[in-house]
């Protein structure tokens, strides 16, 4: 964060009196927006977003491809894994939201946060892969009660039908999912590689988080020390018009 009061010296500019007298908690948001910005705006940041909601993608693909049964079959499943996968990041992004407020509205969450990180750190993964995995398993438990009324057995086959008659959908299956699924099936350890990939992504999501934690809180002591310079700059102003 890049501050330079000494353009705000002049006493008859009015952003030198408003910078001045801004409450510290107008001055810890503008701390907090300006490292949040500067994260966001992170080109590996932004390319880490990509590959995160990608893999959920590639894996609900990877499902559908290693299925066996015609396109339409396959397709179902890989539908199912990516509502899974749904519930997983709709959790994830919720526990993350509510662990930033409670960093900005608990002193003491706050507190034990800056002075144990490793702690916080660990607590903070398991309770976000968690959180994620029980939602994954309630959504499955809802919808193990809720499809097979919805889709009978014979809704079922007739949406199968429909799917399979769709054309280019056999083509797609032989020449797209078949190859996938035989690849996928002779090595296996891709998926443990998308798994630890997608783990990697969290911690590091969460790393990044706390970079940003630290630099809201320089540019908080920042901020502060410029508006101790603007004031004495102003008084010595005035001191000078009355001399």
């Amino acid at each position: 964060m890049s501050i330079q009061p000494s353009a705000m010296y002049n006493t008859k500019l009015p952003e030198a009196y408003a910078f001045v007298t801004t409450p510290d908690d107008e001055l810890k948001k503008a701390a907090k927006l300006s490292a949040y910005t500067e994260l966001a705006n992170n080109p590996t940041r932004k390319v880490n977003d990509i590959v995160y909601h990608a893999i959920p993608v590639a894996d609900s693909f990877a499902t559908a491809a290693k299925s066996n049964g015609s396109f339409a079959t396959k397709t179902m499943r890989g539908a199912d894994r990516l509502t899974d996968w749904i519930a997983f990041i709709i959790t994830q992004k919720l526990i993350g939201g509510a662990l930033r407020k409670l960093d900005e509205k608990s002193p003491k969450f706050r507190e034990a946060r800056e002075n144990h990180p490793i702690v916080n750190f660990v607590a903070s993964v398991g309770v976000m892969l968690t959180a994620g995995l029980a939602a994954m398993m309630g959504k499955q438990a809802v919808q193990a009660k809720v499809l097979p009324k919805i889709l009978t057995p014979e809704r079922t086959k007739k949406l199968i039908k429909t799917i399979n008659k769709i054309p280019g959908t056999k083509v797609f299956n032989e020449k797209v999912y078949k190859p996938v699924g035989s690849i996928l099936k002779n090595n296996k350890w891709i998926g443990t590689a998308v798994n630890l990939g997608l783990v990697g992504l969290i911690v590091k999501n969460i790393f990044d988080v706390n970079d940003a934690h630290k630099k809201a809180e320089q540019n908080y002591v920042e901020l502060k020390e410029a508006q101790r310079d603007v004031a004495v700059g102003m008084v010595d102003e005035l001191l000078d018009e009355r001399v």
